[in-house]
């Protein structure tokens, strides 16, 4: 696994764990909110 796919799995799982927003998960790795929301329910 990449490092940018490891961020990505530490972004969901923050998001998840109510930790850091949508928004703010966005924003870490440079994808849109709308990804974010469809990375987090996949």
């Amino acid at each position: 696994m990449s490092r940018a796919e490891l961020k990505k799995v530490f972004v969901v799982e923050k998001i998840i764990s109510g930790q850091m927003t949508n928004a703010e998960g966005a924003a870490a790795h440079g994808a849109g909110e709308e990804k974010s929301s469809a990375a987090k329910s996949n």
